[in-house]
């Protein structure tokens, strides 16, 4: 989504679902609760996956979360 709104470039439609949001063509939304976050750093990941994946060394991010509810 760095360059564009990919939500609305999507087509898709947003649904109000608790305290997000979820879209009418999903057929399983998963509630979560965020546990931990941390930036991946890219020095950790091997030159040739560097390469591949990562080659402007941008940031991203891992999430690890407990599946509060399935819909």
């Amino acid at each position: 989504g760095r360059d564009m709104d990919k939500m609305h470039e999507s087509g898709l439609t947003p649904v109000a679902c608790e305290n997000t949001v979820t879209f009418k063509e999903a057929k399983t939304t998963f509630l979560c609760k965020k546990l931990f976050k941390q930036t991946i750093d890219t020095d950790n990941i091997p030159a040739d996956l560097q390469e591949k994946f990562y080659p402007t060394k941008d940031d991203h991010d891992m999430y690890i979360a407990e599946v509060i509810s399935i819909l």
